[in-house]
């Protein structure tokens, strides 16, 4: 899934507590 790996790197630039919400 290239969407969720572009989605996962983004989160890492915000911080970690947005991943916890993407990763569900």
């Amino acid at each position: 899934m290239l969407l969720a790996e572009g989605v996962r790197r983004a989160s890492e630039r915000v911080g970690r507590g947005s991943e916890n919400s993407l990763q569900m």
